[in-house]
């Protein structure tokens, strides 16, 4: 891959994690765009439009959250919003980006793309901390949850989207170690509706309250003349199931009409040369995996 300039990167990451308190609601989108793509792999010049929001929303009866937003550089941090949208674009003569977040719809979006000589990114994210009623259940019953997870994408290559596939992580991450793969606790499976991708994750919950954070994570990069459009949402849900109820830390997960509550797993999606991942980890949300789509 050396001499090779990054074209295109895409990826979207689900994870839901045990954890063991409640972490922050969370609404994130940034967009960046800049003129002038670098010499090297993964480098380009300087962005020249930037413009990020990180929403924590406030805890009822707690911490208050923070709004921050940055622009071209520019940072400015306020008391959190308990607005649960959120959507940003910029533009340049060489490229452009946007991106937004929906928690109440569980949906979010991403677009980049760019000139020749030019270069943009962009992100959205939704978190929150899922608290679930099993009914009849006891400390050691485990109850089948389905999440399902919906994408449609296009690319401006023929590489963009090549060898869209996917597999599932499970286990506990301590420091510098590597994943403990438990293929029998989460399972999926996918399938493809027109141009829209769907998958099924199954995960495996132990007890009759268990408690953990959720997060879905979507990132665009293009360059070189490339486009990567998630423009058109990727989406969330959590299969019905009987007996199981769930509420959420903000109370505005998946709440918006339409967003059919559904149940717990993981699961990362790379576009590109084919990556899709699913993670768990113990205590905290936490996405970490990307995948890189080059073009000759």
């Amino acid at each position: 891959m050396i001499g090779m300039t990054t074209r295109a990167l895409t990826a979207v990451l689900l994870a839901i994690a045990t954890a063991s308190s409640a972490s922050a609601a969370m609404v994130t989108v940034s967009a960046n765009a800049g003129n002038t793509i670098g010499a090297g792999p993964f480098t380009s010049g300087p962005y020249t439009r930037q413009h990020q929001i990180l929403n924590t929303l406030p805890v009822t009866g707690g911490a208050p959250g923070s709004l921050t937003t940055v622009i071209n550089g520019v940072s400015v941090v306020q008391p959190g919003s308990p607005n649960t949208r959120f959507a940003v674009a910029v533009a340049e003569p060489q490229s452009s980006a946007s991106a937004y977040a929906d928690l109440r719809q569980g949906k979010i979006g991403a677009f980049a793309g760019s000139t020749p000589s030019g270069f943009a990114s962009s992100s959205a994210s939704i978190a929150d901390t899922l608290n679930f009623t099993i009914a009849g259940a006891n400390a050691d019953t485990v109850t089948a949850l389905r999440f399902r997870i919906s994408l449609h994408a296009t690319a401006l290559s023929a590489y963009g989207l090549m060898g869209f596939s996917g597999y599932t992580w499970l286990g506990t991450i301590g420091s510098g170690s590597p994943f403990n793969v438990q293929p029998s606790v989460i399972a999926h499976q996918s399938w493809v509706e027109g141009t829209t991708r769907y998958f099924d994750l199954t995960y495996n919950l132990r007890g009759a309250n268990p408690v953990f954070g959720a997060g879905l994570v979507l990132e665009a990069i293009a360059g070189g003349g490339d486009t990567s459009d998630f423009s058109n949402t990727a989406r969330l849900r959590v299969l019905a199931s009987p007996g199981v109820t769930y509420t959420s830390q903000s109370g505005q997960f998946l709440t918006a009409a339409g967003a059919v509550p559904e149940p717990a797993s993981w699961s990362l999606l790379i576009l590109g040369f084919g990556l899709v991942g699913t993670a768990a980890r113990r205590g905290r949300l936490d996405a970490v995996v990307s995948a890189t789509a080059f073009k000759p």
